[in-house]
């Protein structure tokens, strides 16, 4: 009862803080393997999370599911240390899916929640979500990219073909433009962006993201990345994968003012990367990956404050 975004901002619990203009009654976010879901989503894929906080009650719960589901799987990249062991565990939600699909799910919260919400994928849904699963099924135990290309194709399978997945979940039907320039263009931004945020967390699993091709051009070892303190060269290197998240990140913003308002859960994820790009280049060598932070409000804040301006 009082500024509508309170509840947003300062309630850690899912439905205390869902935003006053989006909840709705009967709105079934109580039960207890949504609650699992949503807490899993929050703690691996937080911003996404916290966008689709905004998304109304009819896509909510849809949204949340898909975005536990890729958290699951970058829970397994980071808890699995083995990568045969995390190939089985990620097998699991691949067998699991026609079974979710058939309202027939393991006892799993995830599973029971993408069950509850399954009739709004359709006939694809089986299919796309696969794809999305054996992307990162494949990454696991691979070799460093060579090229930006390679890179590249990794996240429009994965980060792309989520924001894909989820424009699908918000936009109207009746809207029929191509989601294929905004998902990739935000998914390419959004993945890069993840991937520079726990670089020194893959490196210590020995997934080495970075191309190649970026490295050799810097002049500057792998293990240069992650220490604390940086090498004027790997500054330069951070600075350089700045440009290119902001490269993409523009052409998200310039998609995104062809779609209209209701895709905005979708995408309003991306309103962190600019807090984020400026941590990234106003880093010191000294201090190296110990400045590249932002605290939980300031990225509540730079959600909310997306959705009310509509743009990121």
């Amino acid at each position: 009862k009082g500024a509508p975004w309170a509840p947003f901002v300062f309630q850690e619990q899912y439905v205390a803080s869902m935003p006053i203009w989006v909840r709705q009654a009967g709105d079934k976010t109580e039960t207890w393997h949504f609650r699992e879901t949503a807490r899993l989503a929050k703690s691996y894929e937080t911003d996404r999370y916290l966008a689709a906080l905004l998304a109304p009650a009819s896509s909510r719960q849809a949204l949340i599911s898909l975005y536990g589901l890729s958290a699951e799987m970058v829970r397994i990249r980071r808890v699995v240390g083995e990568p045969q062991l995390a190939a089985m565990r990620m097998q699991f939600w691949l067998d699991a899916l026609p079974h979710i699909a058939n309202g027939e799910p393991p006892a799993h919260p995830l599973a029971l929640s993408l069950a509850a919400t399954f009739d709004k994928w359709g006939n694809s849904g089986v299919s796309d979500l696969s794809r999305l699963i054996e992307a990162h099924q494949t990454a696991l135990g691979s070799g460093p990219y060579a090229t930006l290309d390679e890179l590249n194709s990794f996240l429009d399978l994965t980060s792309s073909n989520l924001t894909a997945l989820a424009i699908g979940l918000v936009k109207p039907h009746s809207f029929r433009l191509d989601s294929g320039g905004l998902a990739q263009a935000g998914g390419r931004a959004w993945g890069l962006l993840q991937l520079v945020l726990s670089n020194p967390e893959h490196s210590v699993q020995d997934w080495w993201w970075i191309p190649t091709e970026l490295l050799n051009a810097a002049g500057i070892r792998r293990s240069e990345l992650v220490s604390q303190r940086w090498s004027e060269a790997a500054a330069a290197l951070a600075t350089r994968l700045a440009d290119l998240i902001a490269r993409d990140l523009v052409k998200a913003r310039n998609e995104f003012r062809r779609w209209p308002s209701e895709t905005g859960p979708a995408v309003m994820h991306l309103a962190v990367c600019a807090p984020f790009l400026k941590k990234i280049r106003s880093t010191t060598p000294s201090r190296g990956t110990q400045e590249i932070s932002l605290s939980m409000l300031q990225r509540q804040f730079a959600v909310l404050w997306g959705g009310l301006k509509g743009r990121f």
